[in-house]
């Protein structure tokens, strides 16, 4: 019997001794994928670890210019096993348009009273990820109480109804970005012949003589 207790003391000793084992950064993905300036944007990361539980502790979070450091910090079980799991991280609620990049540093330990994940031994992953914060765009309600406005859904033809004084300059996109057409609105109020275009949703900037830009969508039938 005390032989038996012996080898069962040595096996738990050894279990307890083991190395707090690897894991992975499977996917980073922001929400919304296109922010905004004012958009709150959080980052969802899926992440995969070697053993047993995967309980999350905590983050530190940190906000540059341009940059965004983050680690998070998850406490591992002791058992070999698969542990899947998602964090959600809100890294700003009110973002201000410009490019920026993610650093992401993912850690574990075998303490759960270390919050911050300072365990000189303990294993991590890091991932990168850039994106930008695009300027906010002006939609079809906002134009139809400023100085430039027209109807969303055409129907070969587009009316774009302006201030008699003020020349404006009109392009056309496709939704993945492709110029397709400029119009030089000169009157206040012009008619456009769109007809050339096929049915779908497309990109409108119009370029006042003075003040900003104005963008928005169009449907078209034709």
């Amino acid at each position: 019997m005390r032989h038996l207790l012996k080898n069962l003391f040595g096996i738990l000793v050894l279990i307890f001794s083991i190395e707090i084992s690897a894991q992975d950064i499977l996917n980073l993905s922001l929400e919304p994928s296109s922010p905004e300036e004012g958009d709150s944007v959080h980052m969802i990361v899926d992440l995969q670890f070697s053993n047993s539980q995967c309980g999350f502790l905590g983050t530190q979070l940190s906000v540059s210019p341009d940059s965004i450091f983050i680690k998070i910090c998850h406490f591992e079980g002791l058992f070999p096993a698969i542990c899947n799991i998602s964090d959600t991280i809100l890294i700003g609620a009110d973002m201000s348009a410009g490019d920026y990049t993610i650093e992401l540093i993912s850690k574990n330990t075998g303490s759960m009273v270390d919050l911050v994940c300072n365990v000189a031994n303990s294993e991590s992953d890091t991932a990168y990820h850039s994106f930008t914060v695009s300027e906010k765009s002006v939609g079809i309600a906002d134009i139809r109480n400023a100085e430039v406005k027209w109807n969303s859904l055409v129907y070969d033809y587009l009316y774009i109804e302006k201030q008699k004084n003020q020349k404006c300059s009109l392009k056309i996109y496709s939704t993945s970005g492709q110029f397709l057409q400029e119009h030089q609105i000169v009157g206040e109020i012009n008619k456009i012949d769109l007809s050339f275009l096929s049915s779908g949703v497309y990109l409108l900037k119009i370029y006042p003589e003075s003040g900003f830009s104005k963008s928005g969508i169009i449907s078209v039938i034709n």
